[in-house]
């Protein structure tokens, strides 16, 4: 057990490390890409699209390779080691009981595929939708003497906490399929549980 604790601390701290440096240097990486990408794009692009959602894509969108990483494929790789592991201890004291916990690999895989598109779709929803915060704020910004000369303050208000609501409800949408994908997920660990306590 000590040595379990002791190399899953290990690489909690490899990770660690590893999602700070390699994580921010990719950030930086594809940020520098995209804006290089942008700055080759056609004048008809850059007019079809407002300021505000491409630096979006540049300060926002080059997060997710990070996020990738450092959230998914690292997390992904240590967990993989540590079932390898985990299996091969219990395995050596009981195969039953490991068959058992095993059992419920099923229902985590069908949770996985039920929600796994529905939670990547409302995502890309919410970064639209955030995308649209960005543009009115950008759009504000940028003609404020217009805006006030013309008395606009109150209908861009209003634009904002429309745009503001819409991205609040795309995000409660998404929270509740994330809540639902855990709900299963923790039910089929409860179950496993159960089943090797019983």
């Amino acid at each position: 057990t000590a040595i379990v604790f002791l190399l899953g601390w290990v690489a909690g701290l490899a990770e660690a490390f590893a999602g700070i440096r390699l994580g921010q240097r990719m950030i930086y990486e594809v940020a520098a890409e995209l804006f290089a990408r942008l700055q080759q794009m056609s004048l008809r692009y850059h007019t079809s699209r407002s300021v505000a959602d491409s630096i979006r894509r540049v300060t926002g969108d080059s997060t997710c390779v990070s996020t990738i990483f450092s959230g998914a494929l690292l997390p992904a790789l240590t967990s993989m080691v540590s079932i390898v592991f985990m299996c091969g201890i219990m395995f050596r004291v009981n195969v039953g009981l490991t068959l058992l916990a095993l059992a419920v690999l099923p229902i985590m895989i069908v949770a996985f595929r039920r929600y796994s598109v529905p939670m990547m779709d409302l995502g890309y929803e919410q970064q639209v939708a955030d995308t649209a915060i960005y543009q009115v704020t950008e759009r504000t910004l940028t003609a404020m003497p217009v805006i006030q000369g013309y008395s606009r303050e109150p209908a861009v208000e209003q634009e904002f906490r429309k745009a503001a609501m819409t991205s609040l409800n795309v995000a409660l949408s998404l929270t509740r399929v994330q809540m639902r994908f855990r709900l299963v997920i923790g039910l089929a660990l409860a179950l496993g549980t159960a089943g090797i306590l019983w």
